[in-house]
């Protein structure tokens, strides 16, 4: 494109001497090789407020009627300017050059030795330059997956936030994002589609952000966003606008992903003047968010459950439960909807902190999740379960089943057939009455099927021993929640499905879930599998599955989890020679 062709360079002159503008102007239209529009300021609050729109390159004269060009700059601070500021003397004063330097000035030329070509250089040079270091300085600022700030630039920038009072004025809040479930989503489907997704759900979150907001990415799967709230509906009608944007199903090259996201709030009148408090107020609230289910939002109030600093604490202690051994198991009994037979039980991993008491499954897994800690706590409840089936051998009917839950990620280490073929081996005979519950989201994974044939049942041979020559039982846990398709459930060693209490618990009152519930029901009869309903707490609801032809069942209308005594004298007392286990009401 020749230089006619090109549109003008927007040019902004702050000066206050007449005859230096019409010197400026003649200058800038005889130089060679750029086209220039003149913006003439000189009054200080109309320069501040040129400077903040959109200019190419910025003629700044350093003694003004009113004010200096170095106080003007200490205002607005030349580096965060759209272009590059030329500063203008009209004598040589290094005192004054350095000054200006350091205030990000890009160069410095004095009026008497202006000239077009000296002008066309400063101009093309200045503007090359700055251009340069505005790109260095957005990769030094921002995350390369995401675009957004990092966590130094996010942190500078809130510091100077909460020092304008402002803000404050306007209700800044903080907003800590983390994304539900995204190890998981890496452990299954590999870094690069989870990367991605990623950056997907920070632009649509980003969308939502007003102009001078600022968000960042603060960690692998944590957004932190920092918004001021004027009037503009609630608070929490902007975050439940974020959640719902968050969870709409996004693609990722052949793949369909829904991703949920965990929102904590806090009110900078929390912490009006530390950013670090602050941050732990939001990360708190959003920890409150991931015990209330997921998916959801929590605004950081004093009375929530743990203190800011709870979960790094608590993270310290599980650890410490779980190389002490400080965790035990309950069981939940499985029955025969028909007769109240016993059929089975669920094995299930229980905390008791020293101090705090009882901590909740839906706070320690997450967390085990999120720290690394889900391989070991997963190991050590199978490692405790199939121990105690040793010891109950002799109480349990052959076709009795304990489940215990194994992570997605636990199957996914290649060691775990190896150290699954070591523990049968040790506890011989215990692999009859063991059955192995696999959540959907384990089917993310290209490789499921694989990892499944190494432990599970050959589904077109019930007799047949497995690859790893145990005769185990596999369950698919929180059917129809998640991932998984009909084409993975016909080639997958399953042999029994257990349907969500997210089904159970509307069955009655949704018509569609209903149907939806005797379908899946009928085709697991016509793969041959066995069905679990989860979540069953009234008779009504028992009474329908049984019409679909549901037989077995476990929630709170038969029994809750039991301590290993009271679950073994269970066992003892319905233990007789001609009949099975029977659970009475």
């Amino acid at each position: 494109m020749s230089q006619s062709e090109q549109p003008p360079l927007s040019i902004l002159l702050i000066e206050d001497n007449p005859d230096d503008v019409t010197a400026l102007r003649r200058l800038l239209q005889r130089a060679p090789h750029v086209r220039t529009e003149l913006t003439v300021v000189s009054e200080f609050e109309a320069a501040t407020r040129a400077l903040a729109q959109p200019f190419d390159v910025c003629f700044l004269d350093y003694q003004l009627t009113d004010y200096t060009a170095l106080e003007l700059l200490d205002r607005v601070s030349a580096r965060a300017l759209a272009g590059p500021v030329i500063l203008l003397t009209g004598h040589e004063d290094f005192a004054v050059d350095q000054a200006a330097l350091e205030l990000g000035v890009a160069d410095y030329l004095t009026k008497a030795q202006l000239s077009p070509p000296l002008l066309d250089r400063v101009i093309r040079y200045s503007r090359r330059h700055f251009d340069d270091q505005r790109q260095l300085r957005r990769q030094a600022d921002h995350d390369p997956l995401t675009g957004l700030l990092n966590r130094h630039a996010f942190l500078a920038q809130l510091h100077g936030w909460l020092a304008e009072g402002t803000r404050r004025e306007q209700s800044m809040y903080l907003l800590y994002i983390d994304l539900d479930g995204f190890k998981a989503l890496n452990d299954n489907w590999g870094h690069d589609i989870g990367d991605r997704a990623m950056g997907r759900v920070a632009d649509r979150l980003a969308q939502r952000l007003e102009p001078g907001e600022l968000m960042a990415r603060y960690g692998d799967d944590e957004i932190i966003a920092a918004v001021t709230h004027a009037g503009r509906g609630t608070i929490e009608d902007r975050v439940a606008a974020m959640l719902s944007d968050a969870r709409a199903p996004l693609r990722v090259d052949d793949e369909e992903l829904i991703i949920t996201v965990s929102i904590g709030v806090a009110s900078a009148g929390h912490a009006p003047d530390d950013p670090t408090e602050l941050l732990r107020l939001a990360d708190h609230a959003m920890y409150a968010a991931k015990r209330a289910g997921r998916d959801a939002f929590r605004v950081y109030s004093a009375d929530l459950a743990l203190p800011p600093r709870g979960r790094a604490s608590l993270e310290v202690d599980l650890r410490r439960a779980l190389e002490n051994g400080d965790l035990h198991m309950i069981y939940q009994p499985q029955l025969d909807l028909t007769d109240t037979h016993l059929l089975g039980a669920e094995a299930l991993a229980r905390w008791t902190h020293p101090t705090r008491g009882p901590i909740s499954p839906g706070v320690f897994v997450p967390l085990a999740e999120e720290c690394g800690l889900i391989r070991p706590l997963t190991l050590w409840s199978l490692e405790a379960v199939v121990a105690q089936i040793e010891q109950w051998s002799r109480l349990l009917p052959a076709d009795f089943r304990i489940s215990v839950n194994i992570s997605p990620s636990q199957l996914l280490n290649p060691h775990f057939p190896a150290r699954l073929n070591t523990l049968l081996d040790t506890h011989r005979g215990v692999e009859q009455w063991l059955r192995l519950e696999i959540t959907e989201s384990f089917f993310l994974h290209d490789s499921a099927a694989e990892h499944l044939a190494k432990l599970g049942r050959d589904k077109n041979n019930r007799k047949k021993s497995r690859t790893n020559g145990h005769g185990l039982s596999l369950a698919l846990d929180d059917f129809g929640t998640g991932y998984s398709s009909l084409s993975q459930l016909a080639r997958l060693p399953i042999d029994t499905l257990k349907i969500d209490l997210a089904f159970v618990s509307h069955l009655i009152d949704d018509p569609r879930t209903a149907a939806l519930t005797r379908a899946i029901i009928s085709i697991a009869e016509d793969l041959g599998m066995g069905v679990i309903a989860e979540g069953v707490e009234t008779e009504d609801q028992a009474t329908r599955l049984i019409e679909y032809g549901c037989r077995q069942a476990q929630g709170f209308l038969y029994a809750a989890g039991e301590t290993r005594d009271v679950f073994q004298q269970r066992l003892m007392d319905y233990q007789t020679a001609d009949a099975r286990p029977r659970l009475d009401s």
